[in-house]
């Protein structure tokens, strides 16, 4: 084979390996892609679920920290909040 020949074997099994490469670059960067959103997703699910707990428990001791307040002092709180009642 010649010198012409060799060179144009080498740079064909180098463009095929190049291109080889370039697509198992692809496939972990779409893998990686593919992890990172679904973190992203679960981690904000969570922020959210956990928000809505927060909340759920914030109204109940509310409530109750309102009923004992009442029973230890014997306060009664407005059940109604008008402006004019807020103003007063």
């Amino acid at each position: 084979m010649s010198f012409k020949g060799q060179e144009c074997m080498f740079r064909n099994e180098l463009k095929d390996q190049i291109s080889n490469a370039n697509k198992k670059r692809e496939m972990y960067e779409n893998g990686v892609q593919c992890i990172f959103r679904t973190e992203i997703f679960f981690g904000v699910l969570a922020g959210i679920s956990k928000v809505f707990s927060l909340t759920d428990k914030l109204h109940q001791r509310t409530s109750i920290c309102l009923q004992y307040d009442e029973l230890r002092m014997k306060w009664e709180f407005e059940k109604v909040k008008d402006p004019e009642r807020l103003n007063e």
